[in-house]
């Protein structure tokens, strides 16, 4: 299964945890920079909150963690206790859809 990770270096959670995207279990985890799990942010599906193969992760300076929902065709971003914020986009080609 292929995974991305994000870290940003800046203090914030994101400097104390390493954000990883599991995309064949449809989650994303968090660990400790010493590789001690934390928590799974996500579960496997298609509902609001849920991924379908995550394929990339990052972090904004104020420590929301944006993925990539691949086959969901959206953009989810969370907080660092795993809670939905927002999510946008829909499958198609126009302008705010992903393929």
């Amino acid at each position: 299964a292929a995974a991305a990770a994000a870290a940003d270096g800046r203090g914030r959670p994101p400097d104390t945890h390493i954000v990883v995207t599991d995309q064949g279990n449809g989650r994303v985890q968090l660990f400790e920079r010493d590789g001690t799990f934390v928590r799974t942010v996500s579960r496997d599906g298609s509902e609001p909150g849920c991924l379908k193969e995550p394929t990339g992760v990052a972090v904004t300076r104020s420590g929301l963690i944006v993925v990539a929902d691949y086959q969901n065709h959206r953009v989810q971003l969370f907080d660092i206790a795993g809670n939905l914020v927002r999510a946008f986009g829909r499958r198609g080609s126009g302008d705010g859809e992903f393929c």
